[in-house]
């Protein structure tokens, strides 16, 4: 899918190794010493704000691509990008099951109720459900409805929006409806 590449060059690697080590040491600094950069937040605001930086640093690295960029770098990035998945959504349900399936009498009653716990293993459900969602829908959109993905550089460009209309809007209509029931089932 030409249209969906949204790799960096190299460059981007380099650049996101020195915001993450810029946020990652700024996280150590101030959690050691309680040092602060900006004085308009509090200690918290600026843990979280740091952590940001740090994640957005991350997220460059993951997507940009290597030196030497081949097939067998990019086997070895979508079988890690699979098992990172798989163990994102794997963890937070296994524990939401744990959760939901525990005992009313191992619940502390002045800490939180059966209805409360029941109500967080769901959440922790959803959002591992959402991406598997998401997934579902863009691969079997790009398996079966090949003419809604367009290979060329300019897929959603104004220019060629406008082309299979129909199956692009069946596939949003699809997708937002999928989401909206998946977010009231969980209320």
């Amino acid at each position: 899918m030409k249209g969906m590449n949204i790799m960096y060059g190299y460059q981007g690697k380099i650049f996101g190794m020195i915001l993450a080590g810029v946020g990652l040491l700024t996280l150590v600094v101030q959690k050691l010493t309680g040092f602060t950069v900006m004085a308009k937040y509090d200690s918290a605001q600026h843990f979280n704000i740091l952590l940001v930086i740090t994640i957005m640093g991350m997220f460059t690295m993951m997507f940009s691509k290597e030196k030497m960029e081949d097939e067998r770098v990019q086997a070895v990035r979508t079988k890690s990008l699979l098992y990172a998945f798989m163990l994102t959504a794997g963890v937070p349900i296994a524990y939401a099951m744990t959760l939901s399936l525990q005992p009313e009498s191992m619940i502390d009653a002045q800490v939180t109720t059966t209805a409360d716990v029941l109500e967080e293993a769901r959440l922790l459900m959803f959002y591992p459900a959402l991406g598997m969602v998401l997934y579902l829908i863009m691969f079997h959109v790009g398996l079966y409805f090949d003419s809604v993905w367009d290979y060329e550089d300019e897929a959603w460009s104004p220019k060629t929006i406008f082309q299979h209309r129909r199956n692009k809007l069946l596939v949003i209509v699809v997708s937002i409806t999928v989401l909206l029931l998946m977010f009231l089932l969980i209320r």
